[in-house]
Order: structure tokens, then C-alpha cells, then sequence
């Protein structure tokens, strides 16, 4: 199972501050491994019996139970410079490697 943190960070007003961005993205690591992965309570959706998860979810997490190896960072592209993303890319694998048994994946939408 894959988690995602959607960010509206305005890079374009720190462009030039690499120290800043550095930062930034260490911190939005940070806060993704420390609030979005590891062990998950999968919780029944509304109108659903006790105990009863859809089949597809089920599967994914026997008991309701799943543990999250696979986070995503998602940030608004349109408020990120593109000669930027590579950067925050490397700071964000960077700040990932502290935690080699959570896959960190930054994506711009």
C-alpha cells in the first residue's frame, strides 16, 4: 500500500534559496515517513458490517491491518520551478535514506 501527502509549497518564492528548499523538502520528509508510514489500521467504510472490508482492501490488508512501505510527496507543479524539481527530488531521497525501509517518491502535479 502506497500513502500520499499532497503539498502546496510556493517554491517559486524561495527559488533562489537553496538552503530554504533544502529545508523545506527535508522537513515535508520527515513529517511523510513520521505520519504516513508503518502499521495502519484500515478502517470498515460507512454502511459496511463489523469487520467487513472490500475484497480489494481485504486482500491488501488481512485483518484491516497494513503496513505502509510506500509513501508518495506530491507537490503542485505550478509552484515549482522546473529547474528546481531535480533538487528537491535529491533533497528528498537524502532526507529518505535515514529510513531505507520506507520508499520515498516525489512527484509534481
Amino acid at each position: 500500500m502506497t500513502a500520499v501527502s499532497n503539498k502546496r509549497r510556493d517554491f517559486n518564492s524561495i527559488a533562489g534559496l537553496t538552503g530554504l528548499v533544502d529545508d523545506t523538502v527535508r522537513g515535508d520528509v520527515r513529517e511523510l515517513i513520521s505520519k504516513y508510514s508503518g502499521p495502519v489500521e484500515i478502517h470498515r467504510p460507512p454502511g459496511a458490517g463489523p469487520g467487513q472490508l472490500p475484497p480489494r482492501i481485504s486482500a491488501a490488508a488481512p485483518g484491516g491491518q497494513a503496513n505502509i512501505q510506500h509513501v508518495t510527496l506530491a507537490y503542485d507543479s505550478s509552484l515549482v520551478p522546473v529547474g528546481l524539481q531535480q533538487r528537491i527530488r535529491d533533497q528528498a531521497a537524502a532526507a529518505a535514506r535515514a529510513h531505507p525501509n520506507i520508499a520515498v517518491v516525489v512527484v509534481f502535479f
